[in-house]
């Protein structure tokens, strides 16, 4: 049977609970939040497939690094809905457009991330913008197996470890699996994110309609954690003031197995990873317009041929793999480092409000609230890239001497 001795060798995949043919395993949170297997030993038949199936004790060979682009998707609304340029949305368009599933990650009714399908266009909608949050897959996995066996279309989404937990699943090979991962930072704890909006929603008054991590209104440079409510009004703000996204980038909320990732590779069991293209301008001028943009590795010949026949919808470049990655994807082969104050913060949060929580960790002084309230200005009118293109400028003439 599956045990856990130390937590950074469970991320939590929940494939080892997918597998049991005896039902026998059960994710069970712990204080911080995070889902571990827990085995009933009375049922447990020590057939040994929860063991077989974990990506993390049995690592798949990655496929190699085939070819690297910009996109960005020609439908403006969906880019702008995206967190970065909307290639996931063409991809899972292309699945649906033959019979097919979709598989991502939404918000239920009780604002938990969960893996859910859809089989409608309209359903992506919920499945874009990135979740800051470990997700939770639930019987995801069989669910792909069934439909996969009944020959349709699936296109499943997630974070690396989820997709190599999906492939060790399966066993083989399936030739109507499309799979995408992302340059997944870390994930966060589902226990403060529950408690942070609990106390939004208690200031606010109003139920919780809607939550983006990464939601563009002042731009692709800036973008804000937004949190709507019930009534059309919302809270938003950036990471200068944001409690939840300081503590992220801070690395102070971040799972155990995120500090020792298995799948911090450049090349991937996936289709596709996705991740953030902040310097498009240094590979096409044209396509920086601080809308979003999404570098694509495409990592087999199934991704090729698909990306082939998605092209007309997008606008797209070839771009260099070393490069890019030195410039926006260091999270594809770099894990995170634990803030030293990690385990301070995850007491704190089993007693404290946010309030208290920020006045500790991240106490808005006068310098910062004056930041928060200028910086979106500043992005909105297009000072701040004036700004950052004038630095990287003087710090390019510096080099060449």
């Amino acid at each position: 049977m599956i045990q856990i001795i130390r937590k950074e060798e469970c991320c939590g995949c929940e494939v080892c609970a997918n597998v049991c043919p005896q039902n026998c395993i059960r994710m069970i949170p712990d204080e911080k939040g995070f889902l571990y297997p827990r085995v009933d030993e009375e049922k447990c038949t020590d057939c040994h497939l929860c063991e077989k199936v974990c990506p993390v004790a049995n690592p798949q060979e990655p496929d190699e690094c085939r070819t690297m682009y910009a996109v960005q998707n020609k439908n403006e609304q969906i880019r702008k809905e995206s967190t970065s340029g909307g290639a996931f949305s063409l991809i899972a368009e292309w699945v649906l457009a033959r019979g097919g599933v979709v598989i991502g990650v939404a918000f239920d009714e009780n604002l938990q991330a969960i893996h859910t399908a859809t089989e409608r266009v309209e359903g992506i909608a919920a499945f874009r913008g990135s979740k800051y949050v470990q997700s939770h897959p639930g019987d995801i996995y069989r669910k792909t197996k069934v439909w996969l066996k009944e020959g349709r279309w699936v296109c499943f989404s997630g974070t690396p470890c989820q997709i190599n937990g999906l492939k060790k699943y399966l066993v083989r090979e399936y030739e109507r699996l499309v799979t995408v991962d992302l340059a997944c930072r870390g994930v966060t704890s589902p226990f403060f994110l529950k408690k942070y909006l609990s106390y939004h929603r208690r200031k606010a008054g109003k139920a919780i309609t809607d939550v983006r991590f990464r939601e563009k209104y002042y731009g692709y440079g800036y973008s804000t954690m937004k949190v709507g409510f019930s009534d059309g009004t919302y809270y938003r703000a950036g990471m200068e003031s944001d409690i939840f996204l300081r503590s992220f980038f801070l690395d102070l909320n971040t799972r155990e197995s995120c500090h020792e990732c298995r799948f911090k590779t450049v090349g991937r069991v996936s289709d596709f990873t996705l991740f953030d293209g902040w310097h498009v301008g240094k590979f096409k001028k044209e396509m920086d317009d601080d809308a979003g943009t999404t570098f694509c590795i495409i990592q087999s010949d199934k991704g090729m041929d698909i990306f082939k026949k998605i092209q007309e919808k997008c606008c797209f470049t070839e771009i260099p793999v070393k490069e890019s990655l030195e410039l926006d994807g260091k999270m594809i082969f770099s894990s995170v480092t634990p803030g030293p104050r990690r385990e301070e913060f995850f007491r704190d949060i089993q007693n404290e409000d946010v309030p208290e929580i920020q006045k500790k960790y991240y106490p808005l002084g006068i310098k910062r609230r004056v930041l928060s309230c200028i910086k979106p200005t500043v992005y909105k009118i297009g000072l701040f890239r004036c700004y950052m293109k004038l630095k990287e400028r003087r710090e390019s003439g510096r080099k060449l001497y």
